[in-house]
């Protein structure tokens, strides 16, 4: 991780590179459970990658899934889900089955059977 962090490297890769190994970083971190610097790369990662929210929110989620948080974890993903369908077209299928894995662990199970509704493929795919 150190030597693919370095400063002498920012200047040689692309951004989707930086963002790249700024995501594993992150990942590596949760996975070590280091809670404090995991907010702070997560506060880098959201400051230099802002039009990537989506990746933010699935590391932001990820951590506090670890931490039990899952209430939190669930009101967080609606505020970004709602930011997001009034800023952009897709309906961001991903964060939605974070959001249902989530809403399924507090054993919300009404909530749960309402956010597998709101997925894109249920309308356009229905059971017979």
């Amino acid at each position: 991780i150190k030597a693919a962090t370095g400063s002498e490297l920012e200047f040689k890769l692309n951004s989707l590179q930086l963002r790249t190994i700024a995501y594993n970083e992150i990942l590596f971190s949760i996975l070590t459970n280091q809670k404090d610097s995991v907010n702070k790369l997560l506060e880098q990662f959201r400051n230099r990658f802002a039009n990537d929210k989506e990746r933010y929110a699935l590391l932001k989620v990820s951590q506090l899934h670890k931490e039990k948080r899952y209430a939190e974890s669930e009101n967080f993903l609606r505020e970004i889900l709602k930011e997001l369908d009034s800023t952009t077209s897709s309906s961001q299928p991903i964060l939605k089955l974070f959001l249902l894995q989530v809403v399924l662990q507090q054993g919300k199970i009404k909530e749960a059977v309402e956010v597998f509704k709101s997925l894109d493929d249920y309308r356009n795919y229905k059971l017979g």
